[in-house]
């Protein structure tokens, strides 16, 4: 697997699994592909079949129901890694000997960057090897290390945007890694002003965009909801594809919205269904963009210049998850 073939991969689906064969050459292989992957934002995950050789071995003898459970399980390539990595270290290890294993896991994460998926794995990492360092030290030692790589990276290119092509939107295994990439909301909302455009008659776009983080996504269904409302009978789908062809979208919109209009799939929706699609919509926005809000608050408290500024920013943190749960439970009543 090349660096164009991850990067063409990338542009389908993130929810990509390494199964080579089990090896020690396969092992090495999908060492060089993980990191392939983690230039491209996207986080693999890892099928073990030992003992047996490859998919088609491990299929044959334990059945297909156990590799389905195999895939649901797997954990990604990259913390298998940093496992492997952690038994280096035991009780009687020095600190240098730590500091040690601790550069190796720099040297794993730094293909993500900044990537709040590495700030957090790295200040866990040195948690499980017995550490004592502050988690925003540690941080801070990475981030220097990103500055200073050994070896060349490419640290300084753009995060590719990568969301799945329409086939994919209903995939729940989404990742939220690249910053650039479609939320699992964002994409829905798309999706679902293409197939029903009625919707715009109800949403709040005001409110709509106050929640979205992607600017693209923004401007886009801004312009939507203005075009449905300026359009006749018909011309929605024309003038779509006009406002795509005059203004420049990321390719992750583009690829979603002519999807979705070669398929043809709008359709009406009954007032009931319509509102309970909007509820959704709304809530799934809501979600979202406390998550995002909860990612931001953990790479500061990471970097908090003491106890109390962490503390802060822990209660911050602990009010989002509280009001989460509460609209997942609101959401589950209704």
């Amino acid at each position: 697997i090349s660096e164009q073939n991850a990067a063409e991969i990338s542009r389908l689906t993130q929810n990509v699994y390494l199964a080579l064969d089990s090896d020690d050459a396969g092992y090495k292989a999908m060492e060089r592909v993980n990191q392939e992957f983690l230039k491209l934002g996207v986080i693999p995950k890892y099928l073990n079949f030992t003992p047996h050789n490859d998919p088609d071995d491990y299929v044959k003898a334990e059945g297909a129901q156990s590799f389905s459970r195999l895939m649901q399980e797997a954990i990604t390539f990259l913390d298998n890694k940093l496992n492997e990595l952690a038994t280096e270290v035991s009780d009687d290890s020095t600190p240098e000997q730590k500091r040690r294993t601790l550069q190796k896991a720099f040297e794993l994460l730094l293909p993500l960057g900044k990537n709040i998926s590495a700030t957090e794995r790295i200040a866990d990492f040195a948690h499980k090897i017995g550490l004592r360092t502050a988690p925003e030290a540690i941080v801070e030692q990475y981030l220097t290390n990103l500055k200073t790589p050994s070896k060349p990276q490419r640290s300084e290119q753009p995060p590719v945007d990568l969301a799945p092509p329409p086939s994919f939107q209903q995939d729940s295994g989404y990742l939220e890694t690249p910053k650039r990439s479609l939320l699992s909301s964002e994409k829905t909302l798309i999706v679902n002003t293409l197939r029903y455009p009625q919707l715009f008659e109800s949403l709040k776009i005001a409110e709509v965009l106050d929640f979205l983080s992607n600017n693209d996504v923004k401007q886009y269904i801004n312009r939507a909801s203005d075009i449905y409302f300026e359009s006749d009978d018909g011309e929605f789908e024309k003038l779509l594809r006009a406002e795509l062809d005059e203004n420049k979208y990321s390719d992750t919109i583009v690829t979603i919205v002519m999807g979705e209009i070669f398929q043809k799939n709008s359709v009406n929706l009954e007032a009931k269904e319509q509102e309970k699609m909007i509820e959704g919509i709304m809530k799934n926005l809501k979600i979202d963009s406390l998550r995002q809000n909860r990612k931001s608050l953990i790479e500061k408290q990471l970097q908090a210049q003491n106890i109390e500024e962490s503390e802060n920013f822990l209660r911050d943190i602990q009010n989002i998850d509280r009001e989460i749960e509460n609209i997942k439970k609101h959401r589950g009543h209704s």
